[in-house]
């Protein structure tokens, strides 16, 4: 096995180029590690990494490694250091497994057995994945953003076995439409339209997931179109007029992270979550009105900003909630101070649509909030540069 270099660049957000960035190891980075299986990408640069967003830039120092970021269970990663003192993963080369093979020779008096060497060979596993699979199968059943024209052709529930008007997992339920036996589906139910806040388009029709349905042989004058499921994996009840879609595929998922940089001044808001609540953490998987019309990518990394609050910078400074009247008054008009743009947390855009994106939270640095704004890697630091404390043409 030809030995892959897996370079390991980390540091903070810095006016300068990512290439330029400070490496730093995490003071307890293991100098020699065994991938296991249920290892992911993302789980192995935590280990080494204080930002382990910056995987991405793990095979940049070796740029004639091909396929640097496959990595399979059983490989031995050992930590080095190139010429530069730049930190790098090593995979070691391993070495041919042998098993001997037993041979018996026959003699006038003894029975005589001869062991032959043979190589044996293993058989390599799946790579990595680049997330947990089960956050993968979370999303690949999960919230969708469709738009009017895909929902009118979309099959339906038409009925039940039974006249029930909320059916769970284990009824069995009718569907009217164009359904593909090779196919997995789900039963969504119809969100509210979602409305871009800043220009007013509309980016789509939101559907909530609400089961999972096996499709069943027909039986005798079963109609055309019409097709029998089971219901399963239920989260919510099924109801007449629920829609019928198939569920993402795997191949949906970023397979690794994608390296091509917005604009530093592109930025969009968190529009919702998966789970509907307003403030949320890691691996929550949120909608957010920037897509591919901006330029997204399935498995790029995008900031998540949050304005510093205002300071009614008197004496002593104070908040304006926790200020006098006075002080607002005077304030307004003269001490009234716009803080910086500061980066909470780290996305990967996980479904670019047109207008829209799914994107999941890798890194929180502080609970994140509807209303939030997302943007280019270096947004934050655009933010700042640009805008200084004034606030002018601020998120």
């Amino acid at each position: 096995m030809k030995l892959q270099l897996i370079a390991l660049i980390f540091g903070v957000l810095s006016t300068a180029p990512s290439s330029a960035q400070q490496l730093t190891l995490k003071a307890d980075a293991p100098a020699q590690y065994q991938v296991k299986t249920g290892d992911t990408l993302w789980g192995i640069a935590g280990l080494y990494l204080a930002k382990p967003w910056l995987w991405p830039e793990l095979w940049e120092v070796n740029p004639g490694v091909k396929n640097p970021d496959l990595i399979y269970p059983g490989d031995l990663l050992t930590l080095r250091f190139d010429a530069q003192g730049r930190p790098t993963l090593q995979r070691e080369e391993s070495e041919p497994l042998l098993s001997f093979a037993s041979e018996s020779v026959s003699a006038t008096s003894d029975r005589v057995i001869k062991l032959k060497p043979r190589v044996r060979t293993l058989q390599r596993g799946s790579a990595l994945d680049l997330l947990p699979g089960s956050l993968i199968q979370s999303f690949l059943v999960g919230h969708r953003l469709v738009g009017p024209a895909e929902l009118e052709q979309s099959a339906y529930v038409v009925g039940a076995t039974v006249a029930v008007k909320n059916a769970v997992s284990g009824h069995l339920i009718y569907v009217q439409g164009n359904l593909d036996t090779g196919q997995a589906y789900g039963v969504y139910r119809q969100a509210d339209a979602v409305a871009d806040p800043l220009t007013g388009d509309e980016l789509g029709i939101e559907l909530v997931p609400l089961a999972r349905l096996k499709l069943l042989p027909p039986v005798s004058g079963q109609q055309e179109g019409l097709h029998r499921a089971e219901l399963f994996d239920s989260r919510q009840e099924v109801r007449q007029g629920d829609w019928v879609m198939a569920l993402r595929q795997s191949a949906a998922v970023p397979a690794r992270f994608n390296r091509v940089a917005l604009p530093a001044s592109t930025k969009g808001l968190i529009l919702s979550s998966a789970s509907g609540f307003r403030e949320f953490a890691n691996w929550e998987v949120l909608l957010v009105n920037l897509g591919a019309e901006q330029g997204l990518m399935p498995g790029q990394l995008l900031s998540v900003l949050r304005p510093s609050p205002r300071v009614l910078d008197g004496t002593p400074p104070s908040y304006p909630q926790d200020s006098d009247a006075w002080q607002r008054l005077t304030g307004a008009w003269f001490s009234d101070r716009e803080m910086p743009t500061e980066v909470v947390g780290k996305v990967m855009v996980l479904e670019p649509q047109a207008k829209a994106s799914y994107v999941i939270v890798l890194d929180a640095l502080m609970p994140l909030h509807l209303g939030d704004w997302v943007g280019g890697q270096d947004a934050g630091q655009h933010y700042l540069q640009t805008n200084g404390s004034t606030g002018a043409d601020r998120p």
